[in-house]
């Protein structure tokens, strides 16, 4: 709802996110439950990349964000729970073009925007331990 106030229109480009809403699951089962629901992909291998306050002086809540491994090829499409509201069009970008989208603006929200800048600094290092797993 808050786009709705910033922009034309209420489409947001982000990342795959999620709600720690079910007692006893783990972030890790979170985030490949909503790799699934939001995008319809399997992650592998994940690492966290940062936890963060977005507005300390204004609330206690607390971000984690993480990279995953998936396999891309032929990923996309429509998804997300209809009974929680969610109509996502999942699209993937690939990383050569990552520099010109956040220098575009149209990635406003900052667990994005800090994803998407570690992952450019960190790329090398992730493709390394990742190849082939």
């Amino acid at each position: 709802m808050g786009a709705l106030e910033w922009r034309q229109s209420p489409w947001c480009l982000e990342l795959i996110a999620g709600i720690a809403d079910k007692d006893g699951e783990s972030a890790a089962d979170l985030i490949r439950r909503e790799a699934m629901e939001e995008a319809g992909i399997t992650l592998g291998e994940m690492e966290p990349i940062a936890a963060y306050m977005p507005s300390p002086g204004g609330t206690n809540e607390r971000l984690q964000v993480f990279v995953g491994q998936a396999d891309l090829a032929g990923a996309g499409g429509i998804f997300g729970c209809p009974d929680e509201g969610e109509d996502i069009r999942a699209v993937t970008i690939p990383v050569a073009d990552i520099p010109e989208l956040l220098e575009s603006g149209l990635v406003d929200n900052a667990a994005s925007l800090i994803a998407l800048q570690w992952l450019l600094l960190h790329r090398d290092r992730l493709d390394a331990a990742w190849d082939g797993a």
